[in-house]
């Protein structure tokens, strides 16, 4: 909600901007004509026409508890104004608030849409990855870790960076849990290296392809890693590790082909061409096509500029040939 509000207020600045200079101007106005009408009644307020402005200014935003507000208009023509002038007011506050209250609708739309579509896919991921633990509430890839120590089994998530499209490394402090709640904490380290095609991508958004390395260490036990090194498959990994010394694991991350039979869990393997092997060519068709209209889109726009370019040189042209008819047309009169 906090975001949406900021997002109106932003989008609402130029609108309360000018709704403001509206406001002074008519303030202005009516405070030269208050001064006029008022001033030979002897009323303080009205005194100069920098007093009758502020004067009226307060009204026209509900302005009370300061000083040098207090003041009665008198004569007819001063009410007049004042009656004038405070139906303006009612009217300049319609249309803001109208657009004010859209923009807040529109972004409460926007983001309750997000939230939910965001929701969706996450639902739809855990439900082809097969792990409740590959992708978080908030859309960020997880590997999935499950440690084996002396208190019992203990598992956790990792955000693994794999979507960067550039270097990334960071020291995690990572909460794991049983049955009960939360039963203890050990270090991570991840590094993330994108392979090179994924760093040249002209895509948005370029899938994850490249070399993810996790070092686990602060407790003694087997850590047993699941990591999404494919579209719709997971790896595992197992390694033993102690509070002294740090153990390392590495996965080959690809998410732009199907990936090996190796490199999914028991609960990944498709026959070909079925659902997952028909998604995975969708995708390659979508990002070719995305490609190809880029391309087209970029042709079309150097078509437009050489045809304002033709445009323009035939209007200088055209310009050139019938002052050059006029011309002759003179000469051949004065002959």
């Amino acid at each position: 909600m906090v975001h949406v509000l900021g997002l109106t207020l932003w989008k609402s600045m130029s609108m309360v901007g000018i709704l403001f200079v509206l406001i002074t101007i008519i303030g202005l106005i009516a405070g030269c004509l208050l001064q006029e009408f008022e001033s030979p009644l002897g009323e303080d307020a009205f005194q100069s026409v920098l007093q009758a402005w502020y004067w009226i200014f307060c009204r026209l935003i509900s302005m009370k508890d300061t000083v040098h507000h207090a003041g009665e208009v008198r004569s007819f023509w001063g009410i007049t104004v004042l009656a004038t002038t405070l139906t303006l007011k009612g009217v300049l506050w319609i249309v803001p608030i109208a657009r004010i209250k859209q923009i807040f609708s529109a972004e409460y739309t926007l983001v309750v849409n997000d939230r939910e579509l965001r929701k969706q896919m996450v639902d739809e991921l855990l439900h082809l990855t097969g792990s409740v633990a590959q992708v978080s509430s908030s859309g960020v890839v997880c590997a999935f870790l499950r440690v084996e120590a002396g208190l019992g089994p203990l598992q956790g998530r990792v955000p693994i960076p794999i979507q960067k499209e550039k270097e990334v490394e960071s020291a995690l402090q990572v909460q794991l849990w049983d049955e009960k709640g939360p039963a203890g904490k050990v270090q991570v380290h991840v590094a993330w290296a994108p392979s090179k095609a994924m760093m040249e991508s002209e895509e948005m958004e370029a899938l994850p392809q490249g070399r993810l390395e996790l070092q686990i260490s602060g407790m003694d036990g087997m850590a047993y890693w699941t990591v999404p090194t494919d579209t719709f498959g997971n790896q595992e990994q197992a390694v033993r590790f102690d509070g002294k010394q740090v153990a390392t694991n590495v996965f080959q991350v690809n998410w732009t082909s199907q990936g090996g039979s190796a490199g999914r869990d028991h609960k990944a393997q498709f026959h070909p061409m079925d659902d997952t092997d028909f998604q995975v060519v969708v995708l390659k068709l979508l990002q070719e096509q995305g490609q190809l209209v880029r391309f087209q889109q970029k042709k079309l726009e150097d078509l437009g500029k050489r045809l304002a370019a033709s445009e323009v040189d035939e209007a200088v042209h055209g310009r050139a040939r019938a002052r050059e008819l006029s011309a002759r047309e003179s000469i051949g009169r004065m002959a």
